[in-house]
């Protein structure tokens, strides 16, 4: 579960190659849905997947400035991560700190669990960027740096969509984790589900409110 919402923190992001099939489905469906952001998780085979995706109106070349900058994230990117949006109760995981360093290619995250597994923990992701806006479909991708006690593999990938005859842009995460298998067959999915797409949603909203108030 940490490993999930690792992959959320930096509005980061296990998916390689283009998007196709039953993926191109859900972003299809998601497109004509009449609320953003959304976000989804599920259980595969032993891992955790996630989905989101958000509506930005605003120009993609202003979110892809605010993407590039990985070393701004800590600015922006947690704000209000761990008030749930109930507003009643805390999450399973209390995010402590992002840490960035630009020089490795590593975000750095520090955490402690609120009930189960106490104490301090961290772990560390490796990202890459392709957000030039030459590419055909800019993208920024990150897998855990290193396997911890709990989070055994981790990948994740944001990807930024044009919508064609409108100054907006639709952002797709897409994110799978395989973690200890305690964590996975003995706390209820809806801990975890809960944890994860409100954090997604909440990292998204994050990002719409940074490009929309991003000074031209």
């Amino acid at each position: 579960m940490e490993a999930l919402l690792a992959a959320v923190i930096a509005i980061s992001p296990a998916f390689a190659g283009p998007l196709a099939g039953d993926d191109l489905s859900r972003l299809e469906e998601a497109r004509s849905a009449p609320a953003w952001p959304h976000a989804r998780l599920s259980k595969d085979g032993g891992s955790y997947r996630l989905l989101g995706i958000a509506k930005i109106d605003a120009p993609l070349s202003d979110a892809l400035a605010i993407v590039r900058d990985v070393a701004g994230y800590p600015d922006w990117a947690w704000e209000g991560i761990n008030t749930r949006r109930g507003g009643e109760g805390e999450y399973l995981v209390h995010l402590e700190r992002l840490e960035i360093e630009p020089g490795e290619n590593l975000i750095r995250v520090r955490y402690h669990l609120n009930r189960f597994f106490k104490g301090e923990r961290r772990f560390a992701m490796r990202y890459a960027a392709a957000l030039d806006g030459k590419e055909a479909v800019p993208t920024l991708a990150m897998t855990l740096a290193r396997p911890t006690p709990f989070v055994r593999e981790l990948s994740g990938e944001i990807r930024f969509y044009p919508v064609e005859g409108e100054d907006a842009f639709f952002v797709h995460f897409m994110g799978r984790t395989k973690i200890h298998w305690a964590v996975y067959w003995l706390i209820p999915t809806a801990f975890v589900r809960t944890d994860a797409e409100e954090r997604v949603l909440t990292v998204l909203e994050n990002a719409a409110k940074r490009v929309k108030t991003r000074k031209r």
